[in-house]
Order: C-alpha cells, then sequence, then structure tokens
C-alpha cells in the first residue's frame, strides 16, 4: 500500500462502504422538490429532474453523482418510476421518484444500491 494513500481494490470497498451505509441511512426518508415540466405537456423534464436529484444526492453524501432518469414520465401525483444514480467510483444506486402534485414537486428514496463488481 502506498504511503498515505489506499490501494484501489480499499478505496473501491471504502466507497461501496460509504454508499451502502448511505442506502441504509437514507431508507425510508424523502426529499421535496420541484422541477418544471416540459413545455409541450405535463411530463418531467428528465435531464433536469436527474440533476436536481444528483445535487441532493452529493449535497447528502459528499462526492459527484451521475442521475439519469426516464423521458416522458407523467406528473401524476402517487404514480412512481425509478432513476440510476452512479457515484464516482462506478456504484449504481436505484432511485424511486412520485410525484406529490402535478406542479412538479416530487419525493424520491434511495432504494437500492447494486454492486456492479467493481468493488471486488
Amino acid at each position: 500500500m502506498a504511503a498515505g494513500g489506499l490501494r484501489k481494490r480499499d478505496r473501491r470497498i471504502a466507497v461501496w462502504w460509504v454508499f451502502g451505509v448511505a442506502a441504509l441511512l437514507l431508507a425510508g426518508c424523502d426529499f421535496e422538490f420541484s422541477v418544471s415540466a416540459d413545455d409541450t405537456d405535463s411530463t418531467f423534464d428528465a435531464e433536469q429532474l436527474g440533476g436536481e436529484i444528483a445535487g441532493d444526492l452529493s449535497a447528502q453524501l459528499g462526492g459527484g453523482f451521475e442521475v439519469e432518469c426516464p423521458e416522458d414520465q407523467p406528473m401524476e401525483p402517487g404514480s412512481t418510476f425509478e432513476c440510476e444514480a452512479v457515484d464516482e467510483a462506478g456504484q449504481v444506486g436505484v432511485i424511486g421518484v412520485t410525484p406529490v402534485d402535478e406542479d412538479g414537486n416530487v419525493e424520491w428514496e434511495l432504494l437500492e444500491v447494486i454492486d456492479d463488481g467493481a468493488g471486488g
């Protein structure tokens, strides 16, 4: 091991551990914010929604995240859909999103952390 640093495998395990602990801490917690609708109908702007969730994840957990949400999801209160979050180490998380009104307000929660095989 290099002085003052972690081996690549150890870093992956540390990141997996942090993301896994975060999943346990965030399970059952909701975050709510508003996202604007696409101009043509009452569907979410997938890019904006992913950016908002990624910003929340970064604020809560530190580090960088990319979040991809499906296109053309309706702003239908009570419906649900899933987005995929990826951290800087390539670990993947599943985000459950629930619209709370037709104005673009949503609640989301980290449902699951998936080991993508890079964790050793």
